[in-house]
């Protein structure tokens, strides 16, 4: 499992940079990567940030549903956006 930091963000797949950069945008705090592509995990990434109020939390998930569709991709499921302490999303090879 390799924790990956903006520096090496680069050599990441594109919907995981996508990710971090609709993050960013939203100023999303405590941003770390875990790449899991080595280990037998069911995802090859998860992306965890922290927002510092629900509507910080809805607005980093609206940005990144939004950049996601840019590039033609959708979370595959959804869960906590109603009251957003929390927000759990299903990309497929990406958990957030």
């Amino acid at each position: 499992m390799t924790k990956t930091t903006k520096h090496s963000a680069p050599h990441l797949p594109l919907p995981v940079r996508t990710v971090i950069d609709a993050m960013e945008d939203k100023k999303a705090l405590d941003l770390v990567v875990l790449d899991l592509r080595e280990t037998e995990a069911f995802t090859d990434f998860f992306v965890v940030a922290s927002g510092q109020s629900n509507r910080q939390v809805k607005a980093i998930t609206d940005a990144i549903d939004l950049s996601l569709k840019k590039t033609g991709l959708r979370p595959a499921h959804m869960e906590g956006y109603d009251h957003a302490e929390w927000v759990l999303m299903d990309c497929f090879d990406m958990i957030v």
